[in-house]
């Protein structure tokens, strides 16, 4: 009972982390998909306007086409990180389990997660930056 105790213990962290990371996956998936679904609408809008509108639109589709690149990127980091802490998990278990000494290697994995973490909430800064731009965008269409 002691063995699965520490095989629980060992895997639980990694899994909570995969669960909180997955809620920013979550919401990284939504942003992608509006950002797509706004590309598609400005797409429709640029074959119906006029000249001196399409300009404008032609700006706003630029800047959603680089905020679903920088969200696909940012969700790449955050799927990996969720795969680094699944083998994080299966280290664990197998470090328990066998008794063997995978400390380093479980460290370089964690290290790495983390570190997949961080760019890709850095690039959900940029994408939020960037829909900033977008609305203004929008706003000066609407004003002129």
């Amino acid at each position: 009972m002691l063995q699965f105790n520490l095989i629980l213990e060992a895997a639980i962290t990694p899994i909570v982390l995969i669960s909180g990371v997955g809620l920013l996956l979550l919401s990284l998936t939504n942003r992608y998909n509006h950002a797509i679904n706004r590309t598609r609408q400005l797409n429709l809008e640029i074959l119906k306007s006029q000249s001196d509108d399409s300009n404008n639109l032609s700006a706003q589709q630029q800047t959603l086409f680089k905020r679903c690149k920088i969200l696909k990127r940012s969700i790449g980091f955050i799927v990996f990180a969720i795969f680094l802490n699944s083998i994080l998990v299966l280290i664990n278990i197998a470090s328990a389990l066998f008794n063997v000494a995978l400390d380093i290697l479980g460290v370089l994995i964690l290290v790495a997660s983390i570190v997949c973490i961080i760019v890709s909430s850095f690039l959900l800064f940029l994408d939020v930056s960037l829909s900033l731009r977008a609305l203004h965008l929008e706003l000066e269409r609407i004003q002129s």
